[in-house]
């Protein structure tokens, strides 16, 4: 289950981190799947009964999700059945962290633009920002929410101490968890 939001995500997610180079650490870039040949990778995901894709604004400099992008264009069945997750928060010099309204909101519309979507099917924190309070996270995440940006949001790689700490703020602030 997706929180309280009704929806059931599968068990088995495909995770593109190695596509241009290998997640987010600049210094990896050029390891991992070359961004030619994971077409084929995505489509036997797919024919296997893959049904999310999980990927991130930094993974390689948004190449990850370019690349996701234009395998979801190339076939509009692809786009109708896919769920595709993201995430934001890790930025350059790696590994800084950065969760600010602005960077954000910012991340989310370069995800969309990347992905060639209108709204992100699942939108997350990829690490916590220990400089940016949990109820502007939850305000800033809940914005784009209302405004038809995201569907849904998560956090990765929290502790459970931080993730209680985000579903309290939120249910102080009434935004969604």
């Amino acid at each position: 289950p997706l929180g309280r939001t009704g929806r059931t995500l599968p068990v088995i997610w495909m995770g593109t981190a190695t596509i241009g180079g290998i997640g987010s650490d600049p210094a990896l870039a050029g390891l991992g799947l070359e961004p030619t040949a994971a077409p084929a990778v995505l489509d036997a995901a797919r024919a296997a009964g893959v049904r999310v894709i999980d990927t991130a604004d930094s993974y390689t400099g948004g190449t990850s999700e370019r690349t996701v992008g234009e395998w979801l264009r190339a076939d509009p069945a692809r786009g109708a059945e896919m769920i595709v997750a993201t995430k934001t928060g890790v930025r350059t010099p790696y590994p800084t962290r950065d969760l600010s309204p602005e960077h954000v909101e910012r991340a989310a519309e370069q995800s969309r633009r990347r992905l060639g979507v209108e709204r992100l099917d699942l939108f997350m924190s990829h690490r916590p920002d220990p400089a940016v309070p949990p109820e502007s996270v939850m305000v800033t995440f809940a914005s784009l929410i209302e405004r038809g940006v995201v569907g849904h949001v998560g956090a990765c790689n929290v502790t459970a101490a931080e993730i209680a700490e985000l579903l309290a703020a939120a249910d102080r602030l009434g935004v969604p968890r």
